[in-house]
């Protein structure tokens, strides 16, 4: 389980940190506050299981004895395609509207590496020049060897703990390291870096970030937001599903907790399958005995969310065995849904992930999402010791603020009356912003 993050000129932050992470995360705050840099920042730093090795010319800690370049130290870019099927970089570049591949990519392919010659950085700079290798030739798969289309839709790579490099880490995290992280030798440590210009800090630097804590395996991240709802299974999912053991059952009885009436009476059962007309695809379908079978993409938006959501929470807490780890990152969960679908949602998914060695990461904006965690640790009905809440706010100078609550603290602020998704409570931020004063008094009327 990660339990913190520093973050260093990676999109709108130039630096923070949050720590002390739970089990479960809450991120609230206003907008463009950070709160979906960190899922993206946690999502890339997780899907970066692809090994690969690193070399820079730069580097003297890359050198053996003679000066001489060795092969270079293990480092890691991201899979080819991660839980829901989807290529992690060109995902979330997709997402902030940029092409899917990287046109101009800065660097060039050949002999197995992929070489590049960062532009924008010094000539001392100690990423300015470095390669990727490709694993050795013998009994790779042509799947792993690096080609054109690898190098057009990479952007990032992650070393885990780079010992030797702290000249390297303190110049990508200034002020930030070694100060920021535990003084825990044995603490495990992965560190990012990605050259993709739009997602760095006023295009200075290479964007940069670093985790303490066990980082969950490559294909057990799953990141569910807006786009997710929309789009439909990718194939990989698919197959992936599918050799899920009584994967029907499960999606069938989970989605029929949330939605006890969406089908209208009557039995029903999930399926995700290939459909051919008008063009083949994976989709989601709710079939009625005796009615028929109903895409779920004819449904609304918020039976769409929730059957997507936990499809997908099915497969990967049934990969989050046998000592692997995961990662649910979920952003904007009330959107498309009614209060009471939303709790009930959330309450399927915590249920789902309790027992499992998943951790989970919610970005929101609502007041139903804080009000039912708190009311659900107020019932013991989640554990209170696994919940974070972090209001977090983003200064003009790019430093995120981030703001704890650990477990029933959030009951206590929320109890108070103040808004626990603002930072400032000094002008009476309450937590119904359109509460009601006597003219004369000025005090709250509940």
């Amino acid at each position: 389980m990660i339990e913190r993050l520093i973050l260093s000129s990676f999109r709108g932050i130039r630096k923070g940190a949050i720590k002390d992470m739970g089990k479960i995360n809450l991120l609230v705050g206003p907008n463009n506050s950070g709160k979906t840099v960190i899922l993206e920042a946690l999502y890339w730093l997780s899907v970066s299981g692809r090994a690969c090795g690193l070399d820079a010319d730069t580097l003297s800690e890359l050198k053996d004895e003679d000066g001489l370049s060795r092969r270079g130290r293990d480092a890691f870019v991201p899979i080819g395609k991660d839980l829901l099927g989807f290529p992690p970089c060109p995902r979330i570049w997709e997402r902030h509207g940029k092409l899917e591949s990287w046109g101009e990519a800065p660097g060039s392919v050949g002999a197995g590496a992929l070489t590049y010659n960062i532009q924008h950085l010094k000539e001392d700079d100690p990423f300015k020049t470095f390669k990727l290798i490709s694993p050795p030739a013998e009994g790779i798969r042509d799947t792993e060897k690096f080609d054109e289309d690898t190098l057009k839709t990479i952007g990032v790579f992650a070393l885990d703990d780079p010992e030797g490099m702290s000249d390297v880490l303190a110049h990508y995290l200034p002020d930030l390291y070694p100060n920021e992280f535990s003084s825990d030798e044995n603490m495990h440590r992965r560190f990012a870096f990605t050259w993709y210009p739009d997602f760095i800090h006023w295009g200075k630097s290479l964007g940069a970030w670093g985790a303490e804590g066990t980082v969950a395996d490559a294909d057990c991240a799953l990141f569910f937001d807006f786009h997710a709802t929309g789009d439909q299974f990718r194939p990989a999912f698919g197959s992936a599903i599918h050799n899920v053991i009584d994967w029907r059952d499960q999606l069938t009885g989970l989605f029929g907790a949330v939605f006890d009436s969406a089908v209208g009476t009557g039995e029903f059962r999930v399926e995700i399958g290939q459909r051919h007309y008008p063009s083949p695809l994976i989709e989601g379908a709710v079939e009625v005995r005796g009615k028929g079978t109903i895409p779920i993409d004819d449904f609304g938006d918020g039976a769409r969310h929730a059957f997507k959501v936990l499809a997908g929470l099915v497969l990967l807490a049934d990969r989050c065995k046998d000592g692997r780890e995961g990662i649910f990152l979920w952003e904007d969960p009330e959107l498309f849904m009614h209060s009471k679908s939303l709790c009930r949602l959330i309450k399927e998914v915590l249920d789902i992930v309790k027992d499992k060695p998943i951790q989970v990461f919610i970005s929101t904006q609502s007041l139903d999402v804080l009000a039912y965690m708190a009311t659900m640790m107020e019932d013991e009905i989640c554990n209170r010791n696994d919940v974070r809440t972090y209001t977090l706010g983003l200064g003009d100078d790019g430093v995120l603020d981030a703001s704890k609550f650990r477990g029933r603290e959030l009951n206590d602020w929320l109890r108070s009356g103040y808004d626990p998704r603002l930072l400032d409570v000094s002008k009476d931020n309450r937590v119904l912003i359109w509460h009601l004063k006597a003219e004369d008094e000025g005090e709250l009327l509940w």
